[in-house]
């Protein structure tokens, strides 16, 4: 008995250890770090008395992260890919959450305001002059992140256009992630970008344009006034199991839902009540 009880004390002080040291990996894209993903996982980790450790990343690297196994949990604003060279089919997608997509200009632009298909004419360069949009005389220098397949590149494409493939202005200039754009369109008189409500909101150097007359508010979206809402999602690689398992419940817990809420989101429950919101997800999903 007593070579028994050894091994049990050993294992009951190997699995504390274990415990102890744990620590959960979350590989998350800019725009979900910013606007929820590292509140709600720092009151995880202090709730479980777990250490948390959030990589950067696009959302391209946050996939690459978990298929890798380098991430417990990834976060981005994408759906997960079944059909391209970059295959994500072992990549389980949870929405936790709804947010916005916005076009951002500099704050001394004298528009306002711009329609959902003048957007796509300047995003597809058949609109280069903003005197074509009601404002100056003078060139739009539209920015845009590099690659389809950014939780920006792809939800622009998917939602303006319906083609996640489509191709954009061959002039456009290209940024490697939204934070060079957003510093650029600070300080560019004539820029034009894609860019999110959470992140865009709070600058006071960029002016965030209304769609077809409506602003990106969290009535506006819900109302289906303000057309371009966008999903948040948590990723498992597999389905997900333990911790990452706790975790997500966490996320989709009544109290991590009315965080997410004050932090300005739209949470899941308040997305089921709009028709809208629900069939975008079809679109998104390609």
């Amino acid at each position: 008995m007593k070579p028994i009880i050894l091994f049990l004390i050993l294992i009951s002080l190997q699995s504390t250890i274990l415990a102890k040291e744990s620590v959960l990996k979350i590989s998350a894209c800019g725009i979900v770090r910013y606007s929820f993903i590292t509140n709600i996982a720092n009151s995880f980790g202090e709730k479980n008395s777990i250490e948390i450790e959030i990589m950067k990343g696009s959302d391209n690297v946050v996939m690459q992260t978990l298929r890798n196994q380098k991430a417990d949990i990834g976060a981005g604003c994408r759906i997960s890919f079944r059909n391209n060279t970059q295959d994500e089919s072992g990549i389980w997608p949870i929405q936790v959450a709804w947010g916005a997509m916005v076009f951002t200009v500099h704050r001394d632009n004298p528009i306002n305001n711009i329609t959902t298909i003048n957007a796509r004419k300047v995003l597809t360069g058949r609109i280069t002059n903003w005197k074509e949009l009601g404002g100056n005389d003078e060139p739009i220098n539209l920015y845009l992140r590099k690659g389809k397949t950014t939780g920006a590149g792809f939800t622009a494409r998917a939602l303006l256009f319906h083609n996640h493939q489509k191709e954009l202005h061959s002039k456009a200039i290209i940024k490697n992630n939204s934070t060079e754009i957003r510093q650029m369109v600070k300080v560019d008189k004539n820029a034009f970008a894609i860019d999110d409500i959470i992140s865009a909101r709070d600058n006071k150097n960029l002016k965030v344009l209304m769609v077809d007359g409506f602003s990106p508010t969290r009535e506006n979206i819900m109302r289906d006034k303000y057309k371009l809402a966008r999903p948040f999602y948590l990723y498992s690689y597999g389905p997900p199991r333990g911790i990452v398992r706790q975790f997500i419940r966490y996320a989709l817990s009544k109290e991590t839902q009315e965080t997410i809420s004050d932090l300005g989101l739209i949470t899941l429950g308040e997305g089921r009540t709009s028709a809208k919101l629900s069939h975008l997800l079809n679109s998104l999903n390609p």
